[in-house]
């Protein structure tokens, strides 16, 4: 059994369509923690066996940001197509969409104001919940007439970095309990992807054949290693079987707190192994792991919904927060706000 201290890290999503892939390739992977097999040309695989899977959650975690000009009825050959797109944003509840002014130089003389409408949202909207039947074909014209155009390309050409008048989403990676994920994946706004207890199989070497630990706002890494350096003494190797011998000898009275909260985790470890030892599957054999149990979540969210996040669970708004949430509330913060 290993010891892991909580800590939060932001993931920034990397430039272009290959970035959003890359941003869903690792949160999926998280669910699996299958990251050693992440590789330079991955990520477009992982995606597309995610969609072909219908596991279509992941993509929520790649952000995509537009930038849609939209001249008048007019001038502008593509404003019915582009009105309908930017409604259909609108109307989204997963996207935002900020109007704003933007000046265009017509020649070297004139100078226009056109609307823009920078547009947030994310990679399964854009694959799973736009109509594109309903768009219609769009229109561009070429020397030799009109041809039929290409919806998702021509949406993914107007395609940018984020910019001042985007709202931005950000992507936070928590190394915690799994006590304390259950209460962060509460925040329904986000879009979550946690290790998965299902699948991950503590038995393996890529795990040390051992669980992992979160350590907590009660007891840190001192603590633990100075109980174990003291328990070593007297057991040994044998430390989860000198504890049961002092439970039999009715001695465990004389426990203290530390040795108490290490010997359920080391029950838990015990039992989790023989279970597996017996043919059991991890999603069965996970009934008896701790709430203690080390997990990693990946979250993405937008600004404001990660403030509220840092209201409920670091600020404590509504209520003092869980100390061990408030440890992983207030990194945020820092993070985010540098409080």
């Amino acid at each position: 059994m290993k010891f892991i201290n909580p800590d939060i890290e932001i993931i920034k999503q990397q430039p272009g369509f290959e970035g959003i892939l890359k941003q869903i390739e690792i949160a999926g992977r998280t669910c699996y923690k299958s990251e050693a097999n992440i590789t330079d040309d991955s990520a477009k695989k992982f995606v597309n066996r995610m969609i072909a899977s219908k596991h279509t959650s992941m993509l929520e975690h790649g952000t995509l940001y537009l930038d849609i000009p939209l001249g008048n009825l007019g001038d502008d050959r593509e404003y019915m197509w582009k009105s309908n797109i930017i409604q259909i944003f609108k109307k989204n509840p997963y996207s935002r969409v900020n109007k704003y002014k933007k000046e265009h130089n017509i020649d070297d003389k004139t100078t226009i104001s056109v609307d823009h409408y920078a547009i947030t949202t994310n990679y399964r909207v854009f694959i799973e919940q736009i109509n594109w039947d309903e768009l219609g074909p769009m229109r561009r014209e070429k020397l030799h007439g009109w041809e039929l155009g290409l919806d998702k390309e021509y949406v993914l050409s107007f395609m940018c970095e984020p910019g001042d008048h985007h709202d931005k989403r950000i992507t936070i990676k928590m190394f915690t309990d799994r006590g304390v994920s259950a209460e962060a994946n509460r925040h329904r706004a986000d879009s979550p992807a946690e290790q998965s207890t299902r699948y991950c199989n503590y038995s393996k070497d890529k795990f040390g054949n051992e669980i992992s630990i979160a350590l907590n706002a009660d007891i840190n890494e001192d603590d633990v290693n100075m109980e174990l350096s003291s328990l070593e003494i007297s057991y040994g190797d044998n430390i989860f079987k000198g504890l049961c011998q002092e439970i039999i000898n009715d001695k465990n009275d004389l426990w203290s707190v530390v040795t108490a909260w290490l010997f359920g985790n080391m029950a838990s470890e015990f039992s989790y192994m023989n279970l597996l030892k017996m043919g059991w599957t991890p999603q069965q054999a996970r009934r008896v792991l701790p709430l203690d149990l080390h997990t990693e979540l990946v979250h993405t969210a937008y600004e404001d919904d990660w403030q509220h996040f840092i209201d409920l669970r670091s600020i404590g708004t509504t209520g003092k927060p869980h100390p061990d949430m408030k440890l992983i509330g207030d990194m945020i913060n820092e993070k985010i706000n540098n409080k």
